[in-house]
């Protein structure tokens, strides 16, 4: 009987132990207004991703200079970083 008790005991400190940074990431997820706001960049950061995409079908069929392609891409590149460095914010508070 003593050994199932330790044997339950240990499994439910194991599953706190493992549980515990699921539950603190939940209780940190922003609220509200600051939720929408997360949600916007992640939105637009899906969009910069499917730009990307676009971009390089259309210079695989040619139909950008790649002079264009490289501007595009670049100022793509910059957005985007700074949109993940956003999004990166939001996990450091």
């Amino acid at each position: 009987m003593a050994l199932w008790v330790l044997v339950f005991a240990a499994a439910g400190a194991l599953a706190a132990w493992v549980a515990a940074p699921l539950v603190q990431r939940r209780m940190a997820a922003p609220q509200g207004d600051s939720a929408l706001a997360l949600a916007r960049l992640v939105a637009r950061r899906e969009e910069i991703l499917a730009l990307l995409q676009e971009l390089e079908r259309d210079a695989r069929d040619g139909r950008l200079a790649a002079a264009d392609v490289d501007a595009l891409r670049q100022d793509l590149m910059r957005e985007g970083e700074a949109v993940l460095t956003e999004i990166e914010a939001w996990g450091a508070e």
